[in-house]
């Protein structure tokens, strides 16, 4: 083995030492996260980590996590159950309303483009 070569390993297992004294002697760090994002999936975790006593921050480009761009939440039968896990499906059902037209409109001006109701289109289907 050439001396650089050992003087390269030599430096390797110095640092490797003085790290492992480094952590031995320190308080772990605290777990810190990072949310890119106040949508669903955002406040879900931001949710979840309130649960659990984690430390977050949300971070979102909007003035308002519920901006008015023609955001839609659809639950479907599935979704239920996730929400009983996270405790807020009383909550989310006192707010629900029932469903019964399929609208098409545009974001910017509110114009309906196409609006039918959902009996006709399970019937198509």
């Amino acid at each position: 083995m050439s001396a650089s070569a050992l003087l390269s390993d030599d430096i390797c297992k110095k640092k490797k030492k003085k790290m492992s004294e480094d952590s031995s002697t320190q308080a772990p760090r605290p777990f810190r996260a990072i949310i890119v994002g106040g949508g669903l999936l955002g406040l879900t975790a931001a949710h979840i980590f309130a649960k659990s006593e984690m430390d977050y921050v949300v971070l979102e480009k909007h003035d308002t996590l519920m901006p008015t761009i023609g955001s839609l939440l659809s639950i479907m039968p599935q979704t239920f159950r996730v929400l009983d896990q996270l405790d807020i499906l009383d909550p989310a059902i006192s707010v629900m309303t029932d469903v019964d037209r399929n609208v098409l409109m545009s974001a910017e001006d509110a114009t309906i483009w196409k609006s039918e109701k959902l009996v006709h289109l399970l019937e198509v289907k």
